[in-house]
């Protein structure tokens, strides 16, 4: 049941990330989590010269988005009073499964695909390459890699930490 209301709450703070990042920020700065053809054609328009961030900036973003979800990671199997190596990897894997699928289905292939604030200017007849699942779902799957990732992270420290009591 623990397990269940984190994947809730999370995937809620998830939506609300996208949200605000959709009201606040230019979609250019996320233009490495659209697909390769609206990428080629935004790096070729004149008006995102020096807007399109970096393989660096996305590595950037990317490290620093494991290392928090390292650290909540933590939290949460704390508060989930699980046991050992084996009972925080599983939660921290299931708890990250989750919210990835959450954003291939829901993020992904639904807002994604349909809300236009999400579209670059100058993209918008690229309805087909708005519309393709294919990235988003090898995005989900590499995404599942990360989560094995993190949960072996979270749970060796867990078990580290939890231990030494």
């Amino acid at each position: 049941m623990v397990l269940f209301i984190q994947c809730m709450v999370v995937c809620l703070l998830f939506s609300l990330a996208i949200l605000v990042q959709l009201i606040k920020n230019d979609p250019v700065k996320n233009l490495y989590n659209y697909p390769p053809n609206i990428q080629k054609r935004v790096k070729s328009m004149k008006e995102y010269e020096g807007r399109i961030p970096s393989r660096n900036d996305k590595l950037t973003f990317k490290l620093m988005g494991a290392v928090v979800f390292v650290l909540v990671g933590m939290l949460l199997v704390w508060t989930a009073e699980v046991d050992g190596f084996l009972g925080a990897f599983i939660h921290m894997f299931l708890l990250f499964t989750v919210v990835n699928l959450y954003d291939l289905i829901v993020i992904d292939w639904l807002l994604f695909r349909y809300v236009k604030r999400f579209r670059i200017p100058g993209t918008e007849d690229m309805v087909k390459d708005y519309h393709n699942y294919w990235f988003h779902f090898v995005a989900f799957l590499k995404g599942i890699v990360i989560g094995l990732v993190i949960a072996v992270v979270v749970a060796s420290v867990y078990s580290l930490l939890f231990s030494l009591e």
